[in-house]
């Protein structure tokens, strides 16, 4: 796709036109589906299919080695990331004007999902499709018909309880015989029950926290405009790294087990020991991750094992490890005695930590095969396949609306123009207003008792954050630097206008700093030129980086356009941040 010049409103308008048409399908939907989260099944379904369609049809892995020539799997998937989290702060921005109190004034619920039920459809629509096209790229194309599959990354990033192979919350919810089934379903493939369980529990959770998350950006916003952008980019970026991530972990996986695959001279009688062996080991913790998972399917699909032996194993639902330490000892090649030790310790390994019960059954089966159990080998074996720690992306919009009180919730407005409405954050919102607004989604079955509580803690909280008292130093010494970079920020396009000047001034007025804190700070408005800042206050603090960014971002959009120097000086302060520069550009282009 090629990306409009940024000051060519092509790409907005067709977003608004993309936008329009997903209104209509999410009245379709109406306000009960868009609640309840079942709206979820039955879209994704809806616009992945054709999607899935085009991209085979174009050649599949091949079609974006094509777009994209010369790139490695993980430049290609960085590039798509960085273009839907583009897409995600442009519909935020779009929409964003949604926040306004003035907008929300009155409305009911139905009403407001009527209203933001295009954005959670266009959002979701653009993640969706970005987990399929990373999947596509690290070589494991997602089965339509498997729905688990498309929701993992949606799972991760929302912090549901991850259900990989071994049922987990499905377990819950449908039964014991689900627990079976999915304990085997890799060995003769997909089963039907899974299926089923997957679209009946996973969809609709999945489907009702993206629009509790939305309805409550948009009742109780942080920051208008700019959080509304802020949260799709967060939410997709989340999303994007976490696909990313497991993708290339379950690739490094599969062809780790290929390359065992190679080396392995096994003969067809070896078949059944090899493949009871690695099910003892990846069973007995009672949990399959999808990369032991993808481990067993490359391993059993390299040597073509026969159903009827995949079939047998399934019939005794419980693999017999004592039994399986027998035939370990008894197997006489070296070759092959070093080849089942190597599948083994990478079963053990792929899940990116060692199990205990894993570790206790290794150290059986490796001295029943003539190999020294080493723990810490196997250790550092497993570090390879490690999840990077990510917060779900709830957590970090929770925790950046504790950040992000800021300057732009309580200050006045600049003067605008009719035209310059859209671009305008609303009105502070008085706390009284936010906390009934919680109520009423609390009423609605949309906050349970513990998300009112802590909801209610955070506003309380930012209530502290926002007030003019920052008694502490290391307080004091952020404002000081938020207010510097801001007064930086207007001499940035080479001329001073009053209104910001009388708007910088009300700022440090209403701050509580020292008089000479204050007069420091007149003579950095007064000098000529961009001044010096010290940015250690706010170096290695991302959540307080990403919150003057944002600041920044909708300080600089408030006359409608951005001005080369503003852009110049916002990758600056991004690069002393440690904020990548594509970051600030996915934000200034909504």
């Amino acid at each position: 796709m090629t990306i409009p010049a940024e000051n060519d409103n092509s790409l907005k308008n067709q977003i608004r036109s993309e936008l329009e048409d997903l209104k209509k399908m999410g009245a379709a939907f109406g306000p009960a589906k868009l609640k309840d989260g079942t709206w979820f099944n039955e879209f994704v379904r809806a616009m992945l299919t054709t999607y899935a369609e085009k991209i085979i049809k174009a050649g599949g892995v091949e079609y974006f080695h094509q777009k994209y020539p010369g790139l490695t799997q993980d430049a290609i998937a960085e590039k798509l990331s960085t273009l839907a989290m583009r897409y995600a702060a442009i519909i935020g921005g779009v929409t964003g004007v949604t926040a306004s109190s003035s907008v929300l004034g009155g409305l009911t619920i139905p009403l407001v999902l009527t209203a933001i039920g295009g954005e959670i459809l266009y959002t979701t629509r653009l993640q969706v499709r970005l987990v399929y096209d990373l999947a596509t790229i690290y070589g494991d194309p997602i089965d339509l018909n498997d729905p688990e599959q498309i929701y993992r990354a949606f799972m991760l990033a929302y912090g549901i309880s991850v259900v990989s192979a071994n049922a987990g919350g499905i377990t819950t919810a449908v039964g014991a015989e689900v627990m079976r089934a999915q304990a085997y379903r890799f060995i003769t493939g997909k089963t039907p029950i899974i299926q089923e369980a997957a679209s009946q529990v996973l969809g609709p959770r999945i489907g009702a926290l993206i629009t509790r998350k939305a309805i409550l950006k948009t009742i109780v916003p942080v920051a208008g405009v700019a959080i509304a952008s802020g949260w799709n980019y967060v939410s997709t970026k989340g999303i994007a790294e976490i696909a990313r991530q497991e993708f290339r972990l379950e690739a490094l996986a599969r062809q780790n087990a290929l390359d065992l695959c190679g080396q392995a001279e096994l003969k067809p009688d070896d078949l059944p020991l090899l493949v009871q062996a690695i099910q003892a080991v990846i069973n007995i913790d009672g949990s399959l991750d999808p990369r032991e998972v993808k481990v067993y399917q490359a391993i059993v699909a390299y040597f073509n094992v026969p159903r009827e032996i995949l079939q047998d194993i399934e019939s005794r639902v419980d693999i017999n490890s004592d039994e399986v330490e027998t035939q370990l000892r008894a197997v006489k090649r070296v070759t092959l005695r070093r080849a089942l030790a190597g599948f083994l310790k990478l079963a053990a390994a792929a899940s990116g930590d060692i199990n205990p019960k894993e570790a206790e059954l290794l150290q059986r089966f490796l001295p029943a095969l003539g190999e020294t159990f080493d723990a810490k080998a196997l250790e550092a074996q497993a570090m390879r396949y490690k999840r990077a720690e990510h917060k779900a992306f709830t957590q970090q919009v929770g925790a950046l609306s504790k950040k992000i009180g800021g300057f732009f919730t309580k200050k006045p407005m600049l003067a605008t123009t009719p035209a310059e409405t859209n671009n305008v954050l609303p009105s502070p919102i008085a706390e009284s207003e936010l906390l009934e607004r919680l109520k009423l989604l609390h009423a609605e079955g949309l906050l349970t008792n513990e998300e009112l509580a802590a909801k209610q803690q955070e506003l309380a909280v930012r209530a502290v954050a926002s007030s003019p008292a920052i008694p502490a130093q290391v307080g004091n010494a952020l404002v000081i630097v938020r207010l510097q970079v801001l007064a930086n920020l207007m001499k940035a396009d080479g001329t001073v206008d009053p209104t910001e000047d009388e708007f910088l001034q009300e700022l440090i007025a209403g701050a509580e700093l020292s008089d000479a804190h204050k007069a420091d700070l007149q003579k950095h408005i007064a000098a000529k030129g961009l001044q010096s800042t010290d940015f250690a206050p706010l170096q290695n603090n991302p959540e307080e980086a990403l919150s003057l960014m944002l600041d920044l971002v909708t300080m600089a959009q408030r006359d409608g356009r951005v001005h080369p120097g503003e852009k110049i000086y916002l990758k600056q302060v991004a690069r002393q941040l440690g904020v990548p520069k594509e970051d600030v550009e996915e934000l200034l282009a909504g």
